[in-house]
Order: C-alpha cells, then sequence, then structure tokens
C-alpha cells in the first residue's frame, strides 16, 4: 500500500462541487435536510445524544410511532442493530427501512426543538 494511501485511509471526500464550497449555519441545516447528495456521509447518534429531558419528549413520541418506526428507534438507533439485521428480521424492503428511519429521525428532531 502506498504512503499516501495509508495517510488517507479513511479520509471522506465530501462533494466539491462550486455550492458545497461556503456554508452557513442555516444553509448547513438546509442542506443536511433537503440535499441527498450529503445524506451518504450522515451519521445520525440519537443513543448518546439524547439527554434526559428529550428522552421525555421522547417517550411520550414513542407512543404515537408505528410498529415499524418503534422497531427503528428502539432495535437500530438504541440498540444498534443493522438495517441488514431488521430486514431479516422484519422482513421490510431495506429501502423502506432507510425512508422510515430518515421520517422518524425528523420527527425526533422536530420534538426535541420544541
Amino acid at each position: 500500500m502506498s504512503a499516501y494511501k495509508r495517510r488517507n485511509m479513511g479520509v471522506i471526500s465530501l462533494p466539491t462541487d462550486i455550492e458545497y464550497r461556503n456554508w452557513s449555519k442555516d444553509l448547513t441545516k438546509w442542506k443536511i435536510e433537503n440535499d441527498s447528495q450529503l445524506a451518504q456521509y450522515l451519521v445520525y447518534d440519537l443513543g448518546e445524544a439524547a439527554a434526559w429531558d428529550n428522552l421525555v419528549a421522547l417517550k411520550n413520541e414513542a407512543k404515537k410511532l408505528s410498529q415499524l418506526e418503534q422497531v427503528i428507534l428502539f432495535e437500530h438507533l438504541l440498540e444498534k442493530k443493522t438495517i441488514t439485521q431488521l430486514v431479516e428480521e422484519c422482513g421490510v424492503p431495506r429501502i423502506t427501512l432507510k425512508r422510515l428511519k430518515k421520517q422518524l429521525l425528523q420527527k425526533l428532531r422536530n420534538v426535541m426543538e420544541k
């Protein structure tokens, strides 16, 4: 392996288009929510980020979630099961689980912002 490859292992190359060069807080928030090109670089770790105050709000919200959303919240986000494991357990297509996860994270963000 070359020295260049060893030095750059694990380095993620974000998009280099001109529209991705200047960022503000509002632009960053908008792009994270709406830009599908950035979705591959985003990692959500709700397990560590949730504070106790937010957990109370999430507890009330969890009762309103569908069964699949509850599986994603508890099994995937909090217990760290992979989407592949959930596909096998639930018998639901991977793309459906990913779509539901994205919608669920948006719901939970909205609840925590209130």
